[in-house]
Formats: structure tokens, C-alpha cells, sequence
């Protein structure tokens, strides 16, 4: 009986020609290098980029002549890379000035009016230009952080709890949205009477109370302070009578 193994050079080989129940099945490559010609493995080395091939250098000795061949780097220079190019530079999802001026990539005084006229985006007069606009962007935005920090702690809560605390008068659909204005002076009269009348009654004479939840309550002015300050006529008459008997 022949056998259809055969040893050639030290590695053993399969022929099916002399198998008779041999079945043709899937082709296995061969893992060795040197099996196929260097014009196959320059083929493919055309499809690699150059950290790839950098990679094959350092890793496969018998390859690294060929990752090195001239012949290689021209077909990549020539051929491959202008290709590459073209197709990043002309593909259809590649953005346009327009929409990297909209994306706030490209930022600049009249870029889209620039770049429609025709006009070169980075000459010295615009940027020049956008260094101006930069510095009183700034400026307008350390102004506005100083008014902010400079005003009182009421006016800031008195613009804050509206946002956040849900408005009663608003909601209601019995109040008009046009008389809404007059129902808020309204109600913040009424608190401030209400205050005024507990401090003249001596039960909020106390300064903590009136520095914390006294500003809550829509003093904020210097004349609100003194409509809910309490009377001076009573202290003035009791110190005048206490002179008086001294004397």
C-alpha cells in the first residue's frame, strides 16, 4: 500500500493524487514566508500603512528586506498616498468652511462673509481683528462678574428664589398674566406692611432676624428700611422727660 505522505526537505507534505478517499477540503496557506514570492508579499505590503510595515520590520527578519524595497515606496508614494488624499479631501462627509465656522471651529469677525467673498481667512488685519474681539469679550464678561459680585446678597436671592420656588400667583388660573405684575408689587407691599407693623409692635426687634429673613422678605432699599424702621418720636419723648426730671 503506497502512502500519500512524502518528506521533502525536512518537512512533511500531503499528495491527494495518491489518496483514493482523499475529499478536496478548505486550502490551508502555508505559515512559512518563504513559500510565496516576493512579488506576492510586495503586493500586499502595498495595502499596509507605514506603522504596519514598521511593525513587520521589527517583528519578521526574513520580511524586513522587503518592507525596506524601492520599489514598494514608490508604488506608495505615487499611487496610494495621493489617493488616500483625494479621497480624505473630496469625500461627501467632509465638513465645509461654512459648517466649521457654524461648529465654532474656525472662529473670526465675518468668516462666512470673508469666505464668500473670496477673501483669505488669516491675514494680519483679522486676526488682529479677532484678538480685539477676544479682549472685549472678556472685558464685558470681568464687568458683568463685577456687577454681580458688587450687588447685595438680597437682590441676588430675591432674583434667585423666583426661579427656583414655584410662583402661586402664576400658576393660578384665576389671576390674568397681565395683572400678574401688579399682584407681585402687591403681596411684597403687603409683606412689607407686615413687617413695619411687627417691628412697631416690638415683636421682630431682633437685628439678626431683620439682617437674614427681614431681607427675604423684600427690603432691600434704604427707603424700605426706614417705611419699616420703627418711630424715634417714643425714645426721643422718654429721654426728654428723663432730662427733664433731672433737671
Amino acid at each position: 500500500m503506497c502512502s500519500s505522505y512524502h518528506v521533502f526537505q525536512g518537512t512533511t507534505s500531503f499528495d491527494p493524487s495518491l489518496d483514493r478517499n482523499f475529499t478536496p477540503a478548505m486550502t490551508t496557506i502555508p505559515s512559512d514566508p518563504r513559500v510565496f514570492p516576493p512579488e506576492i508579499w510586495l503586493q500586499i505590503s502595498w495595502y499596509l500603512d507605514l506603522p504596519d510595515l514598521d511593525a513587520i520590520a521589527k517583528t519578521c527578519r526574513i520580511l524586513r528586506l522587503l518592507t525596506k524595497d524601492p520599489a514598494l515606496q514608490r508604488v506608495r508614494l505615487l499611487i496610494f498616498t495621493p489617493e488616500r488624499v483625494s479621497r480624505s479631501l473630496f469625500s461627501v462627509n467632509r465638513p465645509t468652511v461654512l459648517d466649521l465656522v457654524q461648529w465654532n471651529i474656525l472662529r473670526g469677525l465675518g468668516m462666512e462673509r470673508r469666505w464668500r467673498a473670496g477673501q483669505y481667512l488669516y491675514s494680519t488685519s483679522s486676526v488682529r481683528q479677532f484678538n480685539a474681539m477676544i479682549n472685549i469679550e472678556q472685558t464685558r464678561i470681568r464687568s458683568k462678574l463685577s456687577s454681580l459680585l458688587r450687588t447685595p446678597r438680597s437682590s441676588a436671592r430675591a432674583t434667585l428664589y423666583p426661579r427656583i420656588l414655584p410662583d402661586i400667583e402664576a400658576s393660578s388660573a384665576h389671576v390674568a398674566r397681565a395683572l400678574l405684575p401688579a399682584v407681585h408689587s402687591l403681596n411684597a407691599s403687603l409683606r412689607r406692611q407686615g413687617l413695619s407693623r411687627a417691628i412697631r409692635d416690638g415683636t421682630r426687634r431682633n437685628v439678626r432676624w431683620f439682617e437674614g429673613k427681614g431681607r427675604e422678605l423684600g427690603v432691600s432699599g434704604e427707603w424700605e428700611r426706614l417705611a419699616v424702621c420703627p418711630s424715634v418720636r417714643k425714645s426721643i419723648k422718654a429721654w426728654e422727660e428723663i432730662l427733664a426730671y433731672k433737671t
